[in-house]
């Protein structure tokens, strides 16, 4: 079994049904939703649960489909090129006639009395379907010649991929780390694309990273690349959330194996937070002592979260933030009454 990369919530299995060799990682991102994680490296391209789900994928070095397969708990109701998993032989040779019994069979499969058939579709993808007891477990579709990545080998970006860092760490903001997450936001939603983390820092460094060797010490290389890396004003235009927290996606980006109990990822500043004009929620959950006041320039902003380890300071001037409707307060019993009050009186709603 290979790594998890996924869970079962939003996984869509009408889509998945269709998905096929050729196709782009886009299609297999669809079938995961939200749930979405791009493979690592040590991946080696595969995507799925295969024992819980019944169904996996395995992305190629071109980012495209090269493989599918379908087995177990993936439901029968779905037909996969005519086929449904728990049919009988007899069905399956009705409804693919060309399907024929592979000459050579593997040892293991003969031992444990599985029986492959396969047959070449028209697009030139090998159809194979795997027969147990004479009932159909298994159906994978693969393209022939597909290379797929390797878990200990350099391959590079291509051109034009990644942009080149310029300008001064965290630029517009005068954080760095505010920078980190909004890059981390952007990619979150699909505005940018970074790749994985091991690719990335395989990008930066040009050669083979082995994070079960560096990742647990900062890559401040890579955390430098992240933070000059050029973001333009239409991309931080459109940003609706933004969260600071030490357990976003964007962190194991620049320390692997980092354990969110330090704070080099906490926000020290909010300056600069205006050249994201139309932010309407944000979450603050790093624990550095934070003020709040750049936060009046939002004039898009309508709910503000302070979790619980949070140190923020000026809390009054969200008083001067028209547009402002919630101030969620995760874990605190220390709001000031006369401000709650206050933003209760303007229709503001505080909660816990």
């Amino acid at each position: 079994m290979h790594k998890v990369t996924t869970t079962e919530q939003g996984f869509n299995r009408q889509l998945a049904s269709h998905l096929r060799p050729g196709a782009s990682i886009d299609d297999a991102k669809a079938v995961w939703g939200s749930r979405w994680q791009t493979p690592s490296q040590k991946d080696e391209g595969y995507v799925g649960l295969r024992d819980k789900l019944g169904f996996h994928v395995r992305i190629d070095r071109e980012k495209r489909i090269g493989y599918v397969g379908f087995s177990g708990n993936f439901p029968p109701k779905y037909l996969v090129e005519g086929l449904q998993l728990g049919m009988t032989l007899h069905a399956a040779l009705a409804s693919r006639p060309e399907l024929a019994l592979l000459r050579k069979q593997d040892p293991e499969d003969v031992k444990r009395n599985v029986v492959r058939y396969r047959e070449t579709l028209a697009d030139g993808c090998e159809l194979e379907a795997t027969m147990l007891g004479g009932k159909l477990i298994g159906i994978s579709i693969e393209r022939p010649g597909s290379q797929y990545p390797k878990a200990n080998e350099f391959v590079p970006a291509p051109d034009g991929k990644y942009r080149m860092p310029a300008g001064i760490a965290g630029a517009p903001f005068s954080d760095p780390n505010v920078k980190l997450y909004v890059v981390g936001m952007l990619m979150k939603d699909g505005v940018i694309d970074l790749g994985s983390a091991e690719e990335l820092a395989m990008h930066v460094r040009g050669r083979f990273v082995d994070f079960t060797k560096v990742g647990y010490k900062p890559l401040k290389d890579v955390y430098q690349f992240l933070v000059k890396y050029p973001i333009n004003s239409a991309e931080l235009a459109s940003l609706n959330e933004l969260w600071f927290d030490r357990g976003a996606e964007i962190v194991p980006y620049s320390w692997p194996y980092y354990d969110g109990e330090t704070g080099e990822f906490d926000v020290f500043s909010l300056a600069g937070i205006e050249h994201c004009p139309n932010l309407r929620i944000v979450s603050i959950a790093t624990q550095a002592r934070v003020d709040l006041a750049p936060l009046t320039q939002l004039c898009q902003l309508e709910i503000i979260e302070i979790c619980e380890n949070a140190d923020v300071t000026n809390a009054a001037v969200l008083l001067e933030i028209g547009s402002l409707k919630t101030v969620r307060v995760r874990g605190r019993a220390d709001v000031d009454a006369k401000l709650r009050s206050a933003l209760e009186a303007r229709g503001v709603s505080v909660a816990a």
